[in-house]
């Protein structure tokens, strides 16, 4: 998708980085799969020239079958495929979306463009441009497509995109705290906004233990990626030293900068995921012991997940 506006950032705490760094909420490369994927083979009829056939799982590789008699637009359309289940996006607010663009003649994708390309800005006409008015009062969850009247390798075409909009949050039922909560494994509950809150009791903890509270259905991550993430990290008697959720925007992070024991809860966790992680000191960069809540919404692509 080619962008005109510059997305906003955020500067996340250094208490989970090893290397104190800025994670910017900036259009990054992602292949992004959420809990609750639909497999997708949505037929989307044109004007009078037949139908464009999308397929691919949402927040998935896609591919899209283009007809023989295609009419280009004249101006911006907006199709609704799926639409999605979860929260509203607002105005200002952030939101997480996953494009792949395609010509309208070939239906290959415009590499130059990104396929699989996760933006993380904010919902307002700055961040979202032309495309504003199409994804604001939207729900998470849903796919547009998107035609765009172009120029693609200096001839006029048109710029098909697939646009999910991404969940900021994990999705699913939870485990309960009897499951899994004892004097050293902490209960997770969520406030009225939806929040986790981390119920520790403050015992010392001896080794690393990571829960999975909802698991994603999306693809496994592993070090060498970047995800993005939601976070709340508490100290062992659940004293809120950095969050994600004061504003609820997730933030993009390489996995391998994290400290240690995130690294190692998370690595293998599926996209999707809610996940608990019980952190000692000594895997904690020595700053005391740890607890982690890790919402994990996107992964960057690995080779050969694009599909071509």
């Amino acid at each position: 998708m080619k962008q005109s506006r510059t997305s906003r950032s955020k500067r996340p705490s250094t208490f989970i980085f090893v290397i104190a760094g800025m994670a910017c909420l900036v259009s990054c490369v992602l292949t992004v799969v959420i809990a609750s994927l639909r497999t997708s083979d949505e037929v989307v009829n044109h004007g009078d020239s037949t139908d464009i056939i999308v397929n691919g799982d949402f927040g998935a590789p896609v591919i899209v079958s283009m007809p023989d008699n295609f009419q280009e637009p004249t101006a911006l359309e907006s199709h609704t495929l799926i639409e999605g289940g979860g929260g509203e996006i607002v105005e200002g607010g952030a939101v997480l979306l996953r494009t792949s663009s395609f010509d309208s003649r070939t239906g290959e994708i415009i590499s130059e463009y990104g396929e699989g390309t996760v933006h993380l800005i904010r919902a307002d006409e700055e961040g979202l441009s032309d495309f504003a008015p199409f994804v604001i009062g939207q729900k998470q969850g849903t796919r547009l497509l998107i035609a765009r009247p172009d120029e693609i390798d200096g001839k006029p075409a048109s710029e098909i995109i697939v646009m999910d909009l991404l969940h900021l949050s994990a999705f699913g039922q939870s485990k309960d705290p009897s499951e899994y909560a004892n004097d050293i494994i902490p209960s997770v509950t969520l406030s009225d906004q939806g929040v986790p809150q981390i119920q520790a009791q403050g015992a010392r903890i001896g080794k690393m233990s990571t829960v999975t509270l909802i698991e994603g259905s999306g693809g496994q991550i592993d070090t060498e990626q970047k995800i993005a993430i939601q976070y709340v990290v508490t100290d062992g008697h659940g004293t809120v030293i950095d969050s994600t959720w004061e504003d609820g925007s997730p933030v993009l992070v390489n996995l391998d900068e994290l400290m240690e024991g995130l690294q190692e809860g998370l690595e293998n966790q599926k996209v999707g995921s809610r996940v608990l992680v019980v952190i000692p000191s000594a895997l904690a960069k020595g700053d005391g012991d740890r607890i982690a809540v890790v919402d994990i919404l996107a992964a960057e692509n690995k080779p050969g997940d694009e599909k071509k």
